[in-house]
């Protein structure tokens, strides 16, 4: 199976430096040229399946992708979506103590008010995956999604538990990246980044 990840294009809100969470976001215009180079550089795979975050900057890079592979099927799911940040989720990173904010959330147990844990992230990515891996063996499938969110992706296909979850990198505004999982026995993936 071939998986192709692709974070959303740059935001308004990401120039900004508002921590989005679950807010729709709107693309930037630097964003839109993102994806259309995304875009240029997927045209000739071959892609079966797209699933995508249901919020709209993710939804909006995925049409974007989606006009070179109109006979795949596009699915916008809940369980691709960003990390939700409870009370922090609206507010821009100078106006929080951003590292303390920033080491909390790579915690696994530490859980802000109306926040997703780290470990519930992990686990909703973990549970999705399992089922995509089952339901499209031998296919191509492109999930565009946003950066934690990718970075836990990252870490579920490496199997990695969630407090590596750190160390996985950052993930670029309509990045591509690119697996080849080749097996997929009792919970262990065997995935080459290509």
């Amino acid at each position: 199976m071939k998986l192709i990840f692709v974070r959303h294009g740059e935001t308004e809100e990401n120039i900004q430096g508002v921590i989005q969470g679950h807010l729709p976001g709107r693309l930037s215009e630097k964003g839109k040229q993102q994806i259309a180079d995304a875009s240029k550089q997927l045209e000739n795979e071959h892609i079966d399946y797209i699933y995508s975050s249901d919020l709209a900057r993710a939804a909006d890079t995925t049409k974007g992708i989606a006009k070179h592979h109109p006979n795949a099927p596009i699915e916008f799911v809940k369980e691709l979506r960003e990390r939700n940040y409870g009370e922090f989720t609206g507010k821009k990173k100078s106006e929080i103590d951003y590292q303390k904010w920033w080491d909390e959330i790579h915690t696994p147990h530490v859980r802000h008010k109306d926040a997703e844990a780290l470990e519930e992230v992990y686990n909703r990515v973990s549970i999705f995956m399992d089922k995509i891996l089952h339901k499209h063996k031998n296919q191509t499938v492109l999930l565009v999604g946003h950066g934690f969110m990718g970075k836990v992706l990252r870490c579920v296909l490496s199997n990695q538990p969630a407090e590596k979850v750190r160390d996985m990198g950052r993930v670029e505004n309509a990045g591509v990246s690119i697996y080849d999982v080749s097996e997929y026995e009792k919970h262990e993936l065997h995935v080459r980044t290509i």
